[in-house]
């Protein structure tokens, strides 16, 4: 450990979403904790790589509308912004250079004495395109060492086009952790390795560690609240959510809080719409919700870690993503996943004594990972 100089981890840590955000100061927080200097390595993503080709009349009438509609609501998303730049210089140890691209980062890359792909969507083909970035493409040395820690592919199957690609610089890892279990089979399919599952970063941390960011929060809800969070890029959940939170409303006689909800959210009964939420505000609702309704994973895994009786929606059974259902599943609470066609919703509460000791389980199973992989290559 005393010879150990600097461990960088590469992840989507400035992608403007709280999830993202947050498992990346976990992971940088637990690292630290066990004794290790770290820097988040400050790639930027999404950069001109993977954004669409609009022309510059798409690109203007998108801004205008979306400056247009901030405006009218009060500024939402520029205090959103505000807000998550201020968590970054907060709470993240980031590279003394930033990357604003993926060739920048190949031609000129920081050295560590062992690199970390960190969690979130960094190995999902949807995503990152062939930007193999997240695969640690930029370190041209071989000796150098490589761990993925909880890393998602957030599907089942990798497009045949990308899977050399995949296979080339997986192969490079010393050690590999997955997300989600469908990843095991991915990564034995691609290299004919076995992978570990280990849990999403932010349950690293425990209640009382995410209380400290929450008492950060520039929101403080008084009243009792179900709170929605609804995110449509894996799916579109629309219009069949807003009947799901209907009946939850209804049996439970809450108010309900849309945590970055749609413009139809607005003047909806007993309810509320916050959009202006950074990392620490993102926290501190799932904290004090009393239930939670999402389509999000990391809403499923702050709900969780929380105690928060929940629902998480997913688009069908059959589904390739299945990054909520392998959680739930891994704690013991896969009958909190319903269908976005479920019509006899029933309002129940949740026995946590089994899913707190199964997540308090694998939470020391994921840190023991993580420090006995970094021991041995360090």
């Amino acid at each position: 450990m005393a010879n150990i100089k600097k461990i960088g981890i590469i992840t989507m840590h400035r992608v403007q979403n709280n999830g993202s955000a947050l498992q990346a100061y976990a992971l940088q927080k637990k690292i630290n904790e066990l004794g290790y200097h770290s820097e988040i390595i400050d790639y930027v993503f999404p950069n001109s790589m993977h954004k669409k080709n609009d022309t510059f009349l798409i690109k203007y009438a998108k801004q205008a509308r979306h400056e247009l509609g901030d405006a009218i609501l009060g500024f939402p998303a520029r205090i959103r912004k505000q807000r998550f730049y201020q968590f970054y210089k907060n709470y993240y140890r980031l590279s003394d250079k930033i990357y604003p691209s993926k060739e920048e980062l190949d031609d000129n890359p920081p050295h560590y004495d062992l690199l970390i792909t960190g969690s979130d969507q960094v190995w999902g083909p949807m995503n990152i395109g062939h930007d193999t970035t997240f695969m640690l493409s930029f370190c041209k040395d071989d000796n150098i060492p490589r761990i993925s820690y909880a890393a998602s592919f957030a599907t089942d199957r990798i497009p045949e086009k990308f899977r050399s690609i995949y296979s080339t610089y997986l192969s490079k890892y010393k050690f590999i952790s997955v997300r989600e279990s469908s990843g095991v089979q991915v990564i034995h399919d691609l290299i004919h390795r076995d992978a570990t599952v280990a849990c999403d970063p932010s349950l690293l941390l425990d209640r009382v560690a995410w209380s400290e960011i929450a008492a950060q929060s520039k929101i403080n809800i008084k009243k009792p609240y179900i709170l929605a969070y609804i995110l449509s890029y894996a799916y579109n959940p629309y219009p069949e959510i807003n009947h799901l939170i209907q009946k939850m409303q209804e049996q439970l006689g809450l108010h309900v809080i849309y945590l970055d909800g749609q413009l139809s959210d607005y003047g909806k009964r007993n309810s509320t719409v916050v959009k202006c939420a950074g990392p620490c505000e993102f926290v501190k609702l799932f904290m004090d919700a009393k239930f939670v309704i999402t389509t999000s994973f990391h809403g499923t895994a702050f709900a969780l870690n929380f105690s928060v009786p929940l629902y998480s929606v997913i688009k069908n059974s059959d589904s390739s993503d299945s990054r909520m259902f392998s959680l739930l599943k891994l704690v013991g609470a896969e009958n909190r996943a319903i269908t976005i066609d479920t019509n006899n919703l029933k309002v129940e509460q949740m026995d946590y004594m089994m899913v707190n000791k199964n997540i308090k389980s694998l939470r020391e199973e994921s840190i023991s990972y993580l420090h006995d992989s970094i021991k041995t290559l360090l």
